[in-house]
């Protein structure tokens, strides 16, 4: 026997005049123990219907189940010592794709309750794999996924711990795992120990609006730390301070196909988020979409959108917006959207946790890179708007995509990436000591690396290079290497200027000046024309690289000499030429 009703939440957010509605479907067994939670939203559709008008709150139930969109399923199966006190020690969680295709995402064992209430459990999310089964009916779906439990899924995304507290919201997430920390079934072994620490912040406070959302299991704001071994699993042992990631200031916004989503400002200081300033989830947890800004008048403003397993599909370039030069603000206002990219996710058949996700570029602005690499001068494989976003591939087919780019991951953490097929893996994220790193640099970058390699395409596919590496050398030869050759020069020319001042010492500045300061008191001597040019230039030495200076030098000489006759021949008339003529000058 099955008992079902209708959960509806109301939220309202401090500092708004928001209403936000939440909508769950619960069904019981005959022992009063939740077997299923749907979690979904009501459409819009229903606000339209007359039905829901009336004043029989049991005609309105059902109408709205009626309109109910389901977007995630949590099926939990109880048996052992956990039974008494009505806990699963065991769950699965589905989802539904755009056309309502339920599949396998998430599962969960080992369910361990703590003496304050909470309880942990180990966790792994993923693809079930293209040839699953369809679900048989509603009443015989819990037995058939209970009886699936044991089998892995094909492409795990995340695999770690989760904690929840006694009232059974999130509060933990352990993550960051490495490849020998998993079990052939998926999960993390007992011993492993996680990279990185996510702590959810969700009980109750006093403030207006933040008890509801503790009820309906909305975090307030978050924070992500390193693992300290010392410290353990407690949130209050580490400091928000030292945070890789914190996301704050929940807003609620109404989307038209997803219902409520939950907004955070985000500040992330990893090399790979740093970049993110707003992260957007859906009312059940996941990730629905990301707002990436880069550098000031370099990057676009992009929001990366995420499917229904929380990896990346599409990417969009928001129009109106821009990166502030001072902080990690955005300036402007958003007027509109536009594709920029496409994903595609390729799981590594027989590698649990990795997984390669690679990009097909849809912008329709002219771009050299864009180009040369759209063409059709490939080998191998090609995305193309046919091809499947989720798929599991061979090892070989998943790394060597002929595409614009793409990056390796595991358990969702990047680990290599490459920017287009002309070029090999540019970064790797090695573990270990510094000499671990360093052995691990060498063996992948020097002595694994041959797919997918410049090299590598040019053996195999000569002809269809053979463009691109033209345009590609023509463009070094005619372009940069000129301009290479002119810069080299203005630091050839500065670094000798700059090492004749730097040589020349106290003496021979003086040396070179002490003429101008030797006045004679009698009239000079008659010169030869060119003596004293030559004088000046002999003084000067180390200077002669600053021919303009001597000039200076010599108006200023004859200026003083000039002086000093109008001084000695006060009757004279220099300007009528009337005082005897200065030779020389």
């Amino acid at each position: 026997m099955r008992i079902g009703f209708l959960r509806e939440g109301v939220i309202h957010p401090q500092g708004t005049d928001q209403t936000v509605a939440t909508h769950r479907i619960i069904f019981k067994n005959q022992n009063g123990v939740p077997i299923e939670v749907r979690f979904g939203h009501v459409t819009g559709v229903a606000l339209t219907d007359p039905t829901l008008n009336t004043d029989d709150r049991v005609k309105n139930a059902k109408a709205k189940v009626t309109y109910f969109k389901n977007e995630m399923r949590l099926y939990l199966f109880y048996g052992g010592t956990l039974l008494a006190d009505k806990l699963a020690n065991r769950s699965m969680t589905t989802i539904f794709d755009e056309n309502g295709h339920e599949e396998i995402f998430a599962k969960a064992n080992a369910t361990h309750k703590a003496e304050d209430g909470s309880i942990s459990y180990k966790v792994q999310k993923g693809f079930a794999g293209q040839a699953a089964a369809p679900m048989p009916n509603e009443f015989d779906r819990g037995a058939y996924l209970e009886g699936r439990f044991a089998e892995p899924l094909e492409g795990i995304v995340h695999s770690g711990l989760e904690e929840k507290n006694k009232f059974g919201n999130l509060f933990l997430i352990a993550d960051g795992y490495s490849e020998g920390d998993l079990q052939p079934n998926g999960f993390v072994k007992p011993e492993a120990k996680p990279r990185h620490l996510t702590f959810l912040r969700t009980a109750p406070f006093a403030e207006s609006g933040a008890i509801t959302l503790f009820h309906e299991g909305v975090p307030i704001d978050s924070f992500k730390v390193t693992y300290n071994p010392a410290l353990g699993l407690d949130p209050a042992r580490y400091s928000r301070e030292g945070a890789q990631r914190t996301q704050i200031a929940p807003a609620f916004i109404d989307d038209a196909t997803r219902g409520w989503v939950i907004r955070y400002t985000t500040h992330d200081v990893t090399e790979n988020g740093r970049s993110i300033r707003f992260s957007v989830y859906r009312l059940d947890g996941r990730l629905d979409s990301e707002v990436h800004a880069g550098l000031f008048l370099r990057d676009h403003v992009d929001r990366v959108h995420f499917n229904a397993m929380g990896l990346p599909y599409r990417t969009d370039e928001i129009e109106g917006l821009r990166p502030s030069i001072t902080d990690d603000t955005l300036i402007g206002t958003e007027t509109g959207t536009h594709p920029h990219k496409f994903h595609y996710t390729f799981f590594i058949e027989g590698r649990p946790g990795f997984f390669w996700v690679w990009d097909r570029d849809v912008n329709e602005r002219f771009e050299m890179m864009k180009l040369i690499r759209d063409n059709d001068f490939v080998n191998g494989p090609q995305i193309t708007d046919r091809s499947q976003q989720q798929i599991v591939v061979p090892e070989a087919v998943a790394q060597n995509v002929a595409e614009r780019g793409g990056k390796l991951y595991f358990l969702g953490r990047p680990i290599r990436e490459k920017r287009d097929r002309y070029t090999t893996i540019l970064r790797e994220e090695p573990e270990g000591n510094v000499f671990q790193k360093t052995g691990t640099y060498f063996k992948v970058y020097l002595f694994n690396i041959k797919e997918n390699s410049f090299f590598h395409n040019a053996s195999n596919n000569p002809d269809g290079i053979f463009l691109p590496t033209l345009v590609i050398l023509g463009s070094t030869i005619f372009i940069v290497l000129p301009l290479a050759l002119l810069m080299m020069r203005g630091v050839v020319v500065g670094m000798r200027v700059g090492l004749r001042v730097f040589v020349a010492s106290p003496n021979q500045i003086r040396n070179a000046l002490s003429p101008l300061s030797r006045v004679p008191q009698n009239p000079p001597a008659p010169v030869a024309p060119s003596s004293g040019r030559l004088q000046l230039q002999q003084n000067i030495g180390d200077f002669n690289f600053l021919p303009h200076f001597i000039d200076y030098l010599e108006r200023h000489n004859l200026q003083m000499i000039r002086r000093l006759c109008s001084a000695t021949f006060p009757s004279g008339d220099l300007s009528s030429g009337k005082a005897p003529a200065l030779a020389g000058f």
